[in-house]
């Protein structure tokens, strides 16, 4: 999956500062807190076109949000230092989930009998319980996911 880069990075040290201070009052301003980028993510939320707005845009992407957290979580924003700025990297994600699936399975045979007319399918039902046709050696001709239930989640990140 390949992103655009951040709006941050063609922004120079000194607007870029400003705009960070504007950022961090606004934040202090509403009472949010973040430990984390998780955190982040949700306090950004609910003041995202405030954040975005100084820009010209209307919300700020997800690169963009990182960057932020990053620039405000890292840097001393009362020093005249030089910004410490993040680098773009990729990352390998694997999301392994288990799923509970409802499969619609059409299966086809030929089938020998001399009822002809008369094969009903409570016959056929009846063989099948007794072990006498064993339905899932036949040749698989649809199948059709009715319902797909996640019972559990995980995300793996190769570092």
């Amino acid at each position: 999956m390949e992103y655009e880069k951040s709006i941050f990075e063609n922004i120079g040290g000194q607007q870029l500062k400003k705009y960070l201070k504007f950022a961090d009052h606004l934040l202090k301003f509403t009472k949010s807190h973040y430990d984390d980028m998780s955190t982040f993510w949700v306090v950004t939320g609910e003041i995202d076109s405030k954040l975005a707005g100084p820009l010209g845009r209307k919300w700020l992407s997800r690169l963009d949000l990182e960057y932020l957290y990053f620039l405000l979580t890292k840097n001393d924003l009362s020093s005249d230092d030089e910004l410490i700025r993040p680098e773009l990297n990729t990352s390998t994600v694997d999301h392994t989930s288990t799923d509970r699936i409802l499969v619609k399975v059409t299966k086809r045979t030929s089938f020998d009998s001399y009822l002809s007319e008369d094969l009903t399918e409570s016959y056929l039902q009846t063989l099948k319980n007794e072990d006498n046709i064993i339905p899932y050696d036949w040749e698989e001709v649809d199948r059709d996911n009715l319902e797909i239930d996640e019972m559990d989640s995980d995300f793996f990140i190769d570092k």
